[in-house]
């Protein structure tokens, strides 16, 4: 019997696809999208550490890693080389939260696991089960998916809330539109979000970058610009005795049908 040819293969495949017939993957599903966004952290104005950011994802499901690494005077301050890594569904609704924690005197492998048809957890330290528990909202977002659903969802002036899990805690965060304001030359919408716990679990040493912003006593603020890409440009959260700031340096989206990259200064 007389194999097929490439050519004729995929004339196949697009037929079907055209047609609407049973493909093991929709063209949605196996095109990636990625975004990467490059943020430095500033304390008294001065950058004490880089967060990068990426996010690949299909129509389905997703992945954001991020690594950062202290810099400069941050490794006086708080020496950090910690990575996250985040396994997401559709609307950025968490299934694994990965944490890598390399910091002064103290280092940790904790791993979060969501199981929604049981709304139950699983906490892994050092490979370890730790803890396992019923939870009863029905999503729950760690720190970074908790960001980019508020990237995609959140523009209603109305107050939001969405629930967090972080500082071996529960919490509610609502998430207030402030309005329109500028960062630099660009025109940005500012956020507010307030943290009340939920939960009253012990709290542990855990990682210095994400769960110093989860305060009951904080409140966090973000700005996105004011287009379709709505990018972060900067968020601001209290600590004492300054405030600390993220400010997007550089970003890289590519999609099946537009790739951008910009550099900031």
């Amino acid at each position: 019997m007389k194999s097929l040819s490439f050519k004729t293969l995929l004339l196949i495949v697009l037929i079907l696809s055209i047609s609407g017939g049973d493909l093991l993957f929709s063209a949605d599903e196996v095109v990636d999208t990625n975004i990467q966004f490059t943020f430095a952290i500033r304390y008294l104005g001065l950058k004490v550490a880089d967060v990068r950011l990426n996010d690949t994802r299909t129509q389905n499901e997703g992945r954001i890693d991020v690594i950062a690494k202290s810099v400069s005077l941050g490794n006086i301050l708080f020496k950090i080389n910690n990575k996250y890594s985040v396994e997401y569904q559709r609307d950025y609704i968490p299934y694994s939260y990965s944490k890598s924690i390399e910091q002064k005197n103290f280092t940790q492998e904790k791993t979060t696991l969501w199981f929604p048809l049981e709304k139950r957890m699983e906490i892994k330290v050092d490979n370890t089960l730790a803890s396992h528990f019923h939870y009863e909202e029905e999503q729950f977002h760690d720190f970074f998916s908790a960001l980019l659903y508020i990237r995609d969802h959140i523009v209603s002036k109305e107050p939001q809330d969405i629930y967090i899990y972080a500082n071996s805690n529960f919490w509610v965060a609502q998430i207030s539109k402030l309005g329109e304001d500028k960062i630099g030359k660009r025109n940005t919408i500012k956020y507010s979000i307030n943290f009340q716990q939920s939960s009253n679990n012990q709290k542990q040493r855990s990682d210095v970058l994400t769960n110093n912003i989860i305060k009951e006593d904080n409140t966090l603020y973000l700005w996105f610009t004011d287009d379709d890409e709505r990018l972060p440009l900067q968020a601001e959260y209290d600590t004492s005795p300054f405030s600390v700031f993220w400010t997007l340096e550089s970003y890289e989206i590519s999609s099946p049908i537009s790739y951008q990259n910009r550099n900031f200064e």
